[in-house]
């Protein structure tokens, strides 16, 4: 099987995706709960949505390269 290039962008997509979501998640968390007065909790609820989005992200792309 020979690799596609849109496949290799997928890929590195969804790895730079697993550091990206959750460190972004974290801090729009963080300000929220500065904002709003509710301390870390939603920092950590963020973190914990963006890290779930990149779960589904690869989920999605492996489904792809199997079909």
């Amino acid at each position: 099987m020979t690799a596609r290039p849109s496949l290799l962008a997928e890929g590195t997509a969804a790895g730079l995706a697993f550091l990206a979501s959750p460190v972004a998640g974290y801090f729009l968390g963080k300000w929220l709960g500065e904002w709003a007065g509710l301390g870390l909790a939603p920092a950590w609820i963020g973190a914990a949505l963006g890290l779930a989005g990149a779960f589904v992200h690869l989920f999605r792309l492996v489904a792809r390269i199997t079909r």
